[in-house]
């Protein structure tokens, strides 16, 4: 079918929190291999029913089979009992530096993600990682707080500034090797800069082959690694095509990654009552507190990317509009971004972390509702505006949180482990969330009474049950915080 008017189908996106052969700039054609990676890209009717072709994925996700490497790095850095502290100009300079140093890193990833999706994903820096440092340089108070917020704020306005950047820059003489040279020249930079400044790793056990294989639960990785991977590949698979959920192959896959997530189960408390290493033990998740963090996690990060892609595909695919017409109505989503993660960050310890959650969460829940009424012949600001605007508030108030909980709820040997499982979780709302979503909306589009499937508004009847589901699953998102949140008071609080 002769595709209506040309579209890049920019998508902008907060994250990077799990690719395509072919660049999306150039094949004008949907890949759900870049979201199964984590990878957003420059993505043209990924949710059409008539682009089956590309809906077949050639790659398990990484992010979510890399929990063992997560949770290693992290118990690695974050040895108990080894916070020290530092004065507020070295803090200063360690925050600025961490927060350049995420900021660049998801630029790239933006930039890339225009030319490259495939390996847009692999330039990101593990955000695990710099979380402990924050851990282990500071205290417990304000400049763990703001530590945080900065950190977190840098993804979005990282990946949001870098992709806007591409989405210019490809039009001009410039190619995709201008995002090699400029970010790695910034990366260079920073990287001089933190030689000097950022703090000496403490002393640790030298790294020996026997102390690496006996102290990863190798076993649990190799399972819970297959439930998770498998279950994004199939999901990936049945994307395009809903029919190919009754092959035979498919059927089988799910089954061993159900088995593979039954056994993981079992085979964590059989190594947490023997009093061996377990990757992830079962113990962890007697905290409430941490269960439902992860919970709410992996519904609003869901959401906030089912709201922001069909967004982008709403201004593109049902109004027409260019890519930097879409991208620039996404500037108030990225301003109040910012806005969020700095007044978290400087007040989250003076506001019971329960209500700052709830009300967070409760105002997200309009993005979706405002989507799943508007009239596609609106103005931008009488309804898609607010929905940018409010579209953030839950994840960029969770994350900061969520880190504070984990480092309030655990000892310091502990946490580690729980903010590796924590990104992991994370990881995998963006991956299946985006996955249920574009099946959900390729049905409803396949089966719309309008003869042309291809037309704005065949497409907007799809768009409009997704931003229903969104609204569903962070209005549970909000029961969920009520409920697994009650009882937590204030977080962040300045320890002596």
């Amino acid at each position: 079918m002769t595709p209506k008017t040309p579209s890049r189908g920019l998508f902008v996106a907060s994250e990077p929190p799990s690719g395509s052969p072919t660049s999306s700039m150039t094949s004008k054609k949907s890949s759900i291999r870049d979201w199964i990676s984590r990878t957003p890209s420059l993505l043209r009717r990924f949710s059409a029913p008539s682009r089956k072709a590309a809906a077949q994925p050639t790659a398990v996700p990484s992010p979510t089979v890399n929990l063992a490497q997560q949770s290693q790095d992290m118990l690695e850095i974050a040895e108990p009992n080894n916070v020290r502290i530092v004065s507020r100009a070295k803090a200063a300079w360690v925050i600025s530096i961490l927060t350049g140093v995420t900021f660049v890193g998801n630029m790239s990833t933006g930039l890339v993600t225009i030319s490259l999706p495939t390996i847009a994903r692999d330039l990101g820096l593990a955000p695990h990682l710099l979380l402990c440092i924050l851990t282990n340089n500071f205290i417990a108070g304000r400049q763990r707080n703001v530590g945080f917020a900065c950190v977190g704020l840098s993804q979005p306005l990282g990946f949001s500034f870098g992709l806007i950047l591409g989405g210019v820059v490809v039009d001009t003489y410039l190619t995709w090797r201008f995002a090699f040279y400029f970010t790695a020249g910034l990366m260079g930079l920073l990287f001089l800069v933190s030689i000097w400044l950022l703090p000496q790793d403490t002393p640790r056990e030298k790294f020996t082959w026997p102390r690496f294989l006996r102290e990863i639960d190798w076993i649990g990785a190799c399972l819970i690694s297959a439930a998770l991977g498998i279950t994004s590949y199939v999901l990936a698979v049945i994307t395009g095509n809903m029919a190919k959920a009754k092959n035979a192959e498919n059927i089988v896959m799910l089954c061993i990654a159900g088995t593979s997530a039954v056994s993981f189960g079992f085979w964590m408390h059989f190594r947490e009552k023997s009093g061996r290493i377990a990757l992830i033990p079962n113990s962890l998740w007697r905290k409430r507190a941490f269960t439902t963090i992860c919970l709410l996690v992996f519904l609003t990060y869901a959401v906030l990317n089912g709201v922001e892609y069909f967004l982008s595909l709403f201004f593109q695919e049902v109004q027409l509009l260019s890519a930097l017409d879409a991208a620039i109505r996404f500037f108030p989503e990225v301003v109040v971004g910012i806005l969020l993660n700095l007044f978290t960050g400087l007040f989250v310890h003076k506001i019971n972390a329960n209500l700052l959650i709830t009300v967070s969460a409760a105002l997200t829940c309009v993005a979706p509702l405002i989507m799943a009424f508007i009239d596609p012949a609106w103005n931008f600001w009488v309804a898609a505006f607010w929905a940018a605007i409010v579209c953030p508030f839950s994840v960029d108030v969770i994350f900061t949180v969520a880190n504070l909980i984990i480092t309030d709820a655990f000892s310091e040997g502990t946490q580690a482990l729980a903010g590796a499982v924590f990104s992991t979780v994370a990881q995998f709302g963006h991956s299946v969330g985006l996955m249920v979503m574009a099946v959900t909306s390729n049905r409803v589009t396949a089966k719309s009474s309008i003869e042309d499937k291809e037309s704005p508004e065949a497409i907007m009847e799809g768009y409009r049950v997704v931003f229903w589901l969104c609204f569903g699953m962070q209005l549970m998102a909000c029961f969920v915080s009520v409920w697994g949140l009650r009882g937590v008071g204030k977080v962040g609080l300045k320890r002596e």
